[in-house]
């Protein structure tokens, strides 16, 4: 039976930097809040999601509502100086004022997020997967992450503008390490939706682009058999 994918925690970041760049970007966050999202990243890994939740992530989300819900500038949060220029590039191209903090505070409401998504409570997820989107709108894995929130709702068209956004995020910010990992799950949730709206031409591109990155990718392969039986069905998904 085929389902949709459930995006997984990136063994890329499971160590977090404790610094991220805040040039030009007013006070930096308290050096602890990379170690505490990292140590509520471990628990979630294990498991332990209560855990997480109460003594890492909800304290975190709380005190960074406190201390920036008032500012009069955009708030960011970036992974290093890449990131960091852009979000500040962009906010000076509208005039608005902006700082940068560590990406330990948009991974908080990720997480928690994720957490809900696992206990498939998808619309209690949405606002958090939605405000870690608004602190780093280029981070790949937070967009990939929302865009399948939204296929679980079946909003097709909601679920492809994420995901391309998140093909074009992967594609200017995911480190080399993670960028096929990061790209290829972008390109899958994508042809995904497709699929659903009977578009299968375009999925099947997007299918042999995943290929080209891995000729090893199994769920492209999977998905690619499977367009091939709905074509000899007519198209039909029923």
């Amino acid at each position: 039976m085929r389902t949709s994918p459930l995006l997984l925690l990136a063994a890329s970041l499971a160590a977090l930097p404790v610094s991220a760049a805040t040039e030009q970007a007013g006070p930096r966050p308290a050096p602890e809040a990379a170690e505490r999202v990292a140590k509520a990243d471990q628990l979630v890994r294990k498991g332990s999601f209560d855990q997480a939740l109460s003594g890492f992530l909800e304290p975190m989300i709380a005190e960074f509502e406190k201390e920036n819900s008032g500012r009069k500038e955009r708030v960011y949060c970036a992974r290093d100086s890449a990131e960091t220029r852009y979000y500040l590039a962009q906010s000076a191209a509208r005039n608005e004022p902006a700082i940068v903090l560590n990406q330990a505070y948009a991974y908080a409401y990720f997480l928690k997020a994720y957490i809900l998504d696992d206990r498939n409570q998808f619309d209690a997820a949405i606002p958090f997967l939605t405000r870690a989107v608004e602190l780093s709108p280029q981070n790949a894995q937070y967009l990939s992450e929302l865009g399948h929130i939204y296929q679980s709702r079946k909003d097709w068209p909601k679920s492809l503008e994420l995901f391309g956004r998140a093909v074009e995020a992967a594609r200017l910010f995911s480190g080399d390490a993670s960028k096929s990992e990061t790209l290829r799950r972008a390109l899958r949730g994508q042809a995904y939706s497709q699929i659903e709206l009977g578009w299968l031409d375009e999925a099947e591109k997007l299918y042999r682009q995943c290929l080209e990155l891995d000729p090893d990718d199994k769920t492209a392969k999977g998905e690619l058999s499977y367009i091939e039986q709905l074509r000899r069905k007519g198209g039909s998904k029923e």
